[in-house]
Formats: structure tokens, C-alpha cells, sequence
């Protein structure tokens, strides 16, 4: 799915709302720059308003399974080096932080 959208532009859309808790964004690297991937802000974001993050949804249940996954940040020590991941797939991230993979059910979420 990456190689064929990594060359692709995906045009910005308006910001309507704000960053707020439990909004979806595109992730980007500045205008017009978006491709697949997305972020669930689990804080109040409003910076990336000006920055034309433009939420495109919102988490209506469950939230308190976002809060409990693990997700390292850019500035994170076991952040997730986005162009390894890019190059080796699903399988490398699922190898390389395995020790933080949750496994939900409709009821409940546990770390293998």
C-alpha cells in the first residue's frame, strides 16, 4: 500500500474543527503532503490547527483503548523510525515492539 501511495498528492482539506482529544488526523510533512497514515490525538492539539491538520474524524467510543496503547512519539527512545518502517512493513514493527503489542476483543485489551 505505501508504494503506491508514496508518490501520490493528497490535496489538504480545510480545517473545520479543532485537534481536539479523540479527533483523527492525516499526518503530513507540511502542505498538500498527506498520504495514508493517520493519528488519533489522545490530547488537545489545537497547535496543529494552524499547521492545516484538518481532523476528518472523531473516536466516539472506546477511547479509554486508545489511552492504553502504546504509540512512541518522534522524540520518543523507542519511536518508530517511520522510513524502516515504510521499507519493511507491518511484520518488522510487529517484531521490533512486540513488548508493547495490545490485543483487544469487543470486551477488553491485553499485552501478549
Amino acid at each position: 500500500m505505501n508504494e503506491e501511495w508514496e508518490a501520490r498528492v493528497i490535496v489538504d482539506d480545510p480545517v473545520t474543527q479543532s485537534n481536539l482529544k479523540g479527533t483523527l488526523s492525516f499526518a503530513s510533512a507540511g502542505p498538500n503532503t498527506r498520504t495514508t497514515q493517520v493519528f488519533i490525538n489522545t490530547v488537545d492539539n489545537p497547535r496543529l490547527d494552524g499547521m492545516g491538520f484538518a481532523p476528518l474524524a472523531r473516536v466516539v467510543q472506546g477511547m479509554d483503548t486508545v489511552n492504553r496503547l502504546f504509540n512512541p512519539t518522534p522524540t520518543h527512545p523507542r519511536r518508530v523510525d517511520q522510513d524502516v518502517y515504510a521499507e519493511r512493513s507491518q511484520e518488522w514493527i510487529e517484531q521490533q515492539y512486540r513488548m508493547y503489542q495490545l490485543h483487544c476483543d469487543s470486551y477488553q485489551c491485553w499485552r501478549m
